[in-house]
């Protein structure tokens, strides 16, 4: 799973939350016990978890939820969500004690560098993008749903033609479904400014959040046969373009069979990336094309390298490509044999059949 598809889920685990705490403000019913410290702690802590970005998320829900208290006059319930949001912080920093080295990173010293260089062009370029990505992702392409919510809205149209007013007002009278499309129209747009690569993987946690909107609509149809009608065909619709391999980001489908060195369970992989910085991030790239019952070592030297080498006759080299080692002299009483292999997962690495001379 893409750590985008986990945030995605959390966020809307987080969101669930904000509608209890919300309606329960709305009811006047008491929020502050211990079973929601706990519960707010533990689900925005894992929303914190779940990436830097998330944070902004938070805060944004956050400052709803104060605004309908301070509205309610509930002074009280204000300090139980400040402290509710701070133990989450603690819950935080206790499962991830070095949270805030993400701030000093690479990653994000590309999204504070974004805030700072050619602000003016990086904003207007993130916002084309963005118009450009969310229509697609939302509707689909062809635009059917698109076409479905034109005609369901202009039928609704029609049917409250002699009291607009009052049907306007429903449909955007705030309430927790307008907040959660607001804010996630908000962190989208900011997020897109920030990110290093203007994409959709950075926005995608919110784009379940943003369609809630299209039921919304749909739900507003008060005949039945023409609801179940236009719901079915939105099921059918997004149910016929999720089978679509081509339209699923990073899926690689017959990739296992097509990287060579997991094709001879019989011979070690030695993977060597000399970089430390990067090796977490490129070895996990061939976590999927690993085979069961295959050797896999990972040397962090190249002295390493070579001791680890020297205990096969044969084996298999993953050498990232980068790095600036002479295969030939390095093993110089090895056959070497260069395998080839394009895939996009693994660009990182070069292979090498090795066997002793």
């Amino acid at each position: 799973m893409r750590p985008y598809l986990l945030q995605e889920t959390l966020f809307i685990l987080f969101v669930y939350l904000f509608v209890y705490l919300y309606q329960k403000i709305e009811s006047e019913k008491p929020i502050d016990s211990w079973k929601n410290l706990l519960l707010i702690a533990f689900i925005v802590g894992l929303t914190l978890l779940s990436g830097y970005f998330a944070i902004f998320f938070i805060i944004l829900f956050g400052i709803f939820l104060l605004y309908k208290l301070y509205e309610k006059k509930e002074i009280k319930s204000i300090y139980f969500i400040i402290s509710a949001f701070i133990s989450s912080v603690v819950f935080t920093f206790a499962v991830f004690p070095r949270y805030e080295h993400g701030f000093i990173s690479l990653r994000g010293k590309e999204a504070v560098n974004k805030l700072t260089e050619n602000f003016m062009e990086n904003i207007l370029t993130s916002l084309k993008r963005l118009i450009e990505i969310l229509p697609g992702n939302l509707f689909n392409k062809p635009k059917y749903i698109f076409l479905l919510l034109c005609v369901a809205l202009l039928y609704l149209f029609w049917e409250k033609r002699k009291r607009l007013y009052a049907f306007f007002k429903s449909l955007i009278f705030i309430q927790p479904l307008t907040i959660i499309l607001l804010v996630s129209l908000i962190w989208a747009s900011a997020i897109m400014i920030v990110a290093p690569y203007k994409i959709i993987r950075y926005i995608s946690p919110v784009i379940p959040l943003l369609s809630l909107f299209i039921p919304y609509i749909v739900s507003k149809l008060d005949r039945p046969k023409i609801f179940i009608l236009s719901l079915l065909l939105c099921v059918g619709i997004y149910g016929v373009v999720a089978l679509k391999e081509q339209r699923i980001e990073h899926l690689y489908v017959d990739a296992y069979k097509k990287v060579q060195f997991n094709q001879y369970p019989e011979l070690p992989v030695i993977v060597y990336i000399n970089n430390t910085n990067e090796c977490f991030h490129k070895n996990s790239t061939i976590i999927s094309y690993v085979a069961d019952n295959q050797t896999y070592e990972f040397p962090h030297s190249e002295n390493s390298l070579l001791e680890k080498a020297m205990k096969y006759e044969k084996a298999i080299l993953l050498i990232e490509a980068s790095d600036n080692i002479d295969i030939v002299s390095s093993f110089d009483n090895y056959f070497l044999e260069k395998l080839d292999f394009d895939h996009p997962e693994i660009v990182w690495f070069t292979a090498y059949h090795i066997v002793r001379k």
